[in-house]
């Protein structure tokens, strides 16, 4: 099913929840609507699936206009944050419950669920109360619930959010296997910028009831448009640093207080060099050393943050807090003495008075 909406916009009370949002969803694909808390990504699954009224726009499914058309002839189905499950029922009825509600006769839904247990690999739960599931499986069988009750389109709204990481990282791999064998469009709300990266096809940045960027996910990832998708959408979050770029003859230096860096390399990727402008680097993307570095820079550790067998380095450049990653372990205490070295290449521009991008698109051959 293609998803296209139009404009929608939402108040609740004064507040508004969603601001003009527009985008497109392709058909059978893994899209993921990414933001932080309170960026409008509930909001907008339910009205998608028609738990609530847009105050304005327009939703249309497969180019069909479905927006004042009631959930329930919707045909969309949506797993929540909270697994939701009814406690007094048996891993078997609650998801037996939504075909039972719609009249399906008996055989069927004993067939039904049971494909849908194996698929999802908890039949041996079936006669277990919800109390007695973990994390994990409880989701699985919130999930098996949505799924019992055949649709052209699914909404999941954080559904991995309340697990812990090694459960997310199994959970994530099953989703994107449900997906590519349902072959149905899936729509998948997280605050998680790793999950984009992971399981996405596509992705809407959403922030503040904005949409930030959409696009396919790999490029939204490497040609953020501006200064928020740069930094969200980045895994640990962009380092961004102010300065002034200035014109030196043939050259194009950046300078902030106590730190310059030539970005001649990249000068013809310019749209415009701002007087005004931050950089972002990605932590992965600075080159660390204990040992001197030809042409780098020398910095002091303000401190090592040791995350299984890799280090978050936290030092300054000039006035800014700066972390890179580093695949090893170091074990730092701060003030020591490290080197740096920035490739122009992996920099990204934005000009500081609209925030945008001054870069033009890099293609996958670069």
């Amino acid at each position: 099913m293609r998803v296209r909406v139009e404009g929608l916009t939402k108040f609740f009370g004064k507040n508004k929840a969603l601001d003009n949002v527009s985008f497109e969803v392709a058909d059978r694909a893994f899209t993921i609507i990414l933001g932080p808390p309170e960026a409008g990504k509930t909001t907008t699954l339910k009205i998608l699936a028609g738990l609530i009224k847009q105050d304005s726009g327009k939703i249309f499914f497969d180019g069909e206009e479905i927006t004042d058309i009631p959930p329930e002839r919707r045909n969309v189905r949506m797993v929540f944050q909270s697994f939701a499950l009814y406690p007094h029922m048996t891993v078997y009825e609650n998801i037996a419950f939504p075909l039972k509600v719609a009249g399906v006769a008996e055989a069927e839904i004993r067939r039904r669920v049971k494909e849908i247990a194996e698929f999802l690999k908890i039949e041996k739960l079936l006669d277990r109360l919800p109390h007695n599931l973990s994390g994990g499986e409880m989701q699985r069988v919130a999930i098996a619930r949505a799924l019992a009750k055949e649709s052209d389109l699914y909404l999941l709204d954080e559904p991995l959010v309340n697990l812990d990481y090694k459960l997310r990282e199994d959970m994530r791999a099953e989703l994107k296997r449900m997906q590519r064998e349902l072959n149905k469009t899936i729509i998948y709300a997280t605050p998680d910028p790793l999950e984009p990266l992971a399981i996405g096809d596509y992705v809407i940045v959403l922030n503040k009831g904005k949409v930030m960027q959409t696009g396919r996910t790999m490029d939204v990832y490497e040609n953020p448009e501006n200064v928020f998708v740069g930094k969200y959408f980045s895994v640990p979050p962009m380092n961004l640093i102010e300065g002034t770029l200035r014109r030196k003859e043939e050259r194009v230096i950046f300078e902030s207080e106590g730190f310059t860096l030539d970005l001649t390399e990249i000068k013809d990727r310019m749209t415009h060099v701002p007087s005004d402008a931050i950089i972002g680097i990605r932590p992965h993307e600075i080159k660390f050393s204990m040992e001197k570095i030809e042409g780098g820079i020398k910095v002091k550790t303000i401190l090592g943050e040791v995350i299984g067998s890799d280090t978050i380095v936290h030092f300054k450049l000039g006035e800014t807090l700066v972390k890179v990653f580093v695949p090893r372990i170091y074990r730092l205490f701060g003030g020591e003495d490290a080197w740096i070295k920035i490739d122009p290449k992996s920099v990204y521009v934005f000009d500081k008075r609209t925030e945008k991008s001054v870069l033009k698109r890099l293609s996958k051959n670069g």
